[in-house]
C-alpha cells in the first residue's frame, strides 16, 4: 500500500507552504473459503476511524470494520454466485479512501444430508414409482437412482419410475444427489417392495 499527502507550494518563495493530511491505499484482497468469503487487507491505520465493505450482490446488513481490524469473514453468501467487494477507509478527519474491486465465487464442501422417506408403489403394469421428499435446506441438481448397488438413472426431481421392474425380483433401491454447490450427498437406506 502507499501513503499519499497533498503539499500547497507558494511559487514566489519556491516553498511547501502547507501539507494535507495523509490517506493510504490499501493492498485488499478477498479467498472464498468453505461457506465463508474471506476479506483481507493492509493499510496504514493511524487516523482511521473504520472500514466500510460495499458487495454486490448487495449483502443483508451492513459490512463494516474498525482497526487494529485487518480480516473479516462475509458468511451472508450463496455457494457459486461470485461476490464483488470494495474496500472504503473512513478517516476521522472525513476523507476517504477506496480500494480496487476484488471478487470470489463462493463455495460450499459440505456434504448434503442424504434423501429419506423413499415411497414404493408397484403398479399393476409392472412398473415400479420411486417418490422421496427432499430436505428443504438443499437444492438437488439431479439425482441418482440405484437399483441393487447399480446406478440405473437420473431424474431432475423427487421421483422416479422403474419401467422394467420384474415382479418377484426382490430389488433395492436407493438415491443419492449432488447439490447446487457440487457436493455428492450420501447413499440413502435400501428401500425394497414388498
Amino acid at each position: 500500500y502507499y501513503c499519499f499527502r497533498l503539499g500547497v507550494f507558494d511559487p514566489c518563495s519556491n516553498t511547501i507552504v502547507n501539507y494535507s493530511n495523509i490517506i493510504c491505499s490499501a493492498d485488499f484482497d478477498v479467498t472464498a473459503i468453505n461457506n465463508s468469503n474471506e476479506l483481507a487487507w493492509r493499510t496504514n491505520s493511524s487516523g482511521v476511524g473504520s472500514y466500510a465493505f460495499s458487495r454486490n450482490p448487495n449483502p443483508t446488513v451492513p459490512i463494516t470494520a474498525v482497526p487494529p481490524q485487518t480480516t473479516l469473514s462475509d458468511t451472508d453468501i450463496t455457494c457459486n454466485v461470485e461476490y464483488c467487494y470494495q474496500m472504503t477507509t473512513l478517516y476521522s478527519n472525513g476523507s476517504r479512501s477506496i480500494s480496487l474491486s476484488s471478487c470470489a465465487t463462493a463455495i460450499s464442501t459440505v456434504a448434503p444430508p442424504a434423501t429419506e422417506n423413499i415411497s414404493i408403489q408397484v403398479t399393476a403394469t409392472s412398473s415400479l414409482d420411486l417418490i422421496w421428499t427432499q430436505d428443504p435446506a438443499y437444492t438437488p441438481a439431479e439425482y441418482t437412482i440405484f437399483k441393487e448397488g447399480q446406478q440405473y438413472g437420473k431424474n431432475a426431481l423427487p421421483e422416479f419410475t422403474d419401467n422394467t421392474y420384474l415382479l418377484n425380483a426382490n430389488a433395492c433401491y436407493s438415491v443419492s444427489y449432488i447439490d447446487a454447490c457440487g457436493n455428492q450427498s450420501a447413499l440413502s437406506a435400501a428401500a425394497c417392495p414388498i
